[in-house]
């Protein structure tokens, strides 16, 4: 009874779709979806932290890096980057 239910409102039987496209049509929706995801997830970042992003920016983090090679921890933790 419920293999029989869930054979009528089955969403391949509605669309008719054969094996082949069933296979393209989740793999299309879910790569869509991972597309949406990872496009909020950068805007988010954008929106959350305005339009300069320190954290993310790799050239920040290399001229970080190289600053606190050079000098010690103590410089390092009071200095601004006027660069950015």
């Amino acid at each position: 009874m419920a293999q029989d239910l869930f054979n009528n409102f089955s969403f391949s039987k509605t669309l008719k779709l054969k094996t082949k496209q069933q296979e393209l049509l989740i793999r299309v929706t879910v790569l869509t979806l991972i597309y949406i995801l990872a496009f909020i997830t950068r805007l988010f970042i954008v929106l959350r932290y305005e339009s300069m992003i320190h954290e993310f920016d790799p050239y920040f983090n290399y001229r970080t890096t190289l600053y606190l090679t050079k000098n010690d921890f103590a410089k390092f933790w009071n200095w601004f980057d006027s660069e950015s």
